[in-house]
């Protein structure tokens, strides 16, 4: 027993010597310090593959492949070698004995050695002044170009802006001619325009005095005076607003009527004039009248209530004295504006299509007025108390019986105060 122990350790001894030459050991007789391990031992090292028999368990080997390629082994060097090798030993200066020192230097050598530096120091003194004398130089010519650069840049500039001023300096020339041209292309064509508007007025003019002249002798004329409308003027001669209408071509429902304009009325002019003198008769009395009426409001006006009071029927009396036919009737009076809670959508446009405007002296009437007593459109009367004649122009409410509206313009506060009166109205 104990030799054979013995033999398997030398085995295992030898085997490890020989892998380590080797650098691997079988596997089968690996150890604890071994790393590696070949899986089949050497004779099946340099097989390809092993393949088994069908009726027995033992390997074949099918093929042997060449010998493995062993690695070189690196070579160790000693230090020893290493030193005598790469590095150059000297001898110890304390064995020198009485050899020189190459560290010692004799007196020629240091003055040499100064020499050589102040040659140095002198050469470098001259390459410095050299250097800093190219330095200046070469500042200089940098100066002197950009200087050179910089006129040269100027006088282009200056020369560009010439050249622009010039051009733009006939431009306007150009234009200036070209705009004298347009405006006196223009004035011509305006004097053109003008003769012919002037020639073309001509003979508007001439046209309009002769078909006036026509009208003339086969209509009767007759001069707007204050108060007139359209309507008014052909209800005066028993006409129709059509009638006058085709008589003056220049007219229209919505024309203006100036103080003095002349129209043609299709009747005769012997009733014309007839019915001029009527009315300026009329407006004679009225005058008359108006300035009684004035006086005594200036006097009677600052009077106190209980004075006005009886002094009422004498105003009334001397106010009326100079009234032929008059007739009078006793309503109730109440004051209106044009604003939009006292008229209708349009508070400046009366019941027969009379515009009323603010200052004007008019009121508006209850239906039987007009149909008992004849207070229609236009109808002028007094009112007590009031100066001055107010026309007829509106008419009030079916629900309202003998009572007038007094118009206050815009002036609300004036409306308030008058409130709602008994009174006395004559025409």
């Amino acid at each position: 027993m104990k030799k054979s122990i013995f033999l398997l350790g030398s085995i295992i001894i030898s085997t490890n010597a020989y892998a380590g030459d080797r650098r691997m050991v079988d596997c089968r007789l690996a150890t604890a310090k071994t790393t590696e391990c070949k899986p089949y031992p050497s004779k099946f090292m340099f097989t390809e593959k092993l393949i088994y028999g069908k009726d027995s368990h033992k390997l074949i080997i099918s093929k042997t492949l060449p010998p493995e390629a062993r690695h070189k082994i690196l070579k160790v060097i000693n230090v020893e070698d290493m030193i005598e090798k790469h590095l150059v030993v000297l001898d110890p200066i304390r064995f020198s004995g009485s050899q020189p020192s190459p560290l010692r230097k004799t007196a020629e050598e240091i003055r040499e050695k100064e020499a050589f530096r102040k040659e140095m120091l002198e050469v470098l003194a001259a390459y410095k002044l050299e250097k800093e004398k190219w330095e200046l130089r070469k500042k200089q010519e940098q100066e002197v170009k950009e200087e050179e650069i910089r006129v040269a840049q100027e006088q282009k500039f200056n020369e560009e802006k010439a050249k622009q001023l010039e051009e733009d300096k006939r431009e306007k020339e150009a234009f200036r001619k070209e705009m004298l041209g347009v405006l006196a292309t223009y004035k011509l064509e305006k004097e053109k325009f003008r003769l012919r508007k002037k020639e073309e007025e001509k003979q508007k003019t001439l046209a309009k005095k002769n078909a006036f002249e026509k009208r003339a002798k086969r209509y009767a004329t007759y001069a707007v005076q204050s108060g007139d409308s359209l309507i008014l003027i052909a209800r005066e001669f028993d006409l129709s607003a059509k009638a006058v209408l085709l008589a003056n071509d220049d007219l229209t429902r919505d024309s203006i009527l100036k103080i003095g304009q002349k129209i043609f009325i299709p009747t005769l002019q012997k009733k014309v004039d007839f019915i001029v003198r009527k009315r300026e008769k009329e407006n004679l009395k009225k005058a008359k009248q108006s300035k009684l009426a004035k006086k005594l409001e200036k006097k009677y006006l600052y009077l106190n209530k209980k004075t006005r009071r009886k002094v009422s029927n004498e105003y009334d009396k001397k106010l009326f004295k100079t009234l032929k036919g008059k007739r009078k009737l006793r309503v109730q009076a109440t004051a209106y504006t044009s604003h939009g809670n006292q008229t209708d959508s349009t508070p400046f446009l009366a019941a027969w299509n009379n515009r009323i405007r603010p200052g004007m002296k008019i009121i508006a009437v209850s239906r039987d007025l007009i149909t008992k007593y004849g207070l229609g459109n236009g109808k002028k009367v007094r009112i007590q108390g009031l100066p001055g004649y107010y026309t007829v122009r509106d008419k009030m409410n079916k629900r309202y019986t003998k009572r007038i509206d007094i118009y206050m313009g815009m002036n609300r506060r004036k409306a308030l105060r008058w409130g709602r009166k008994r009174t006395v109205i004559y025409w």
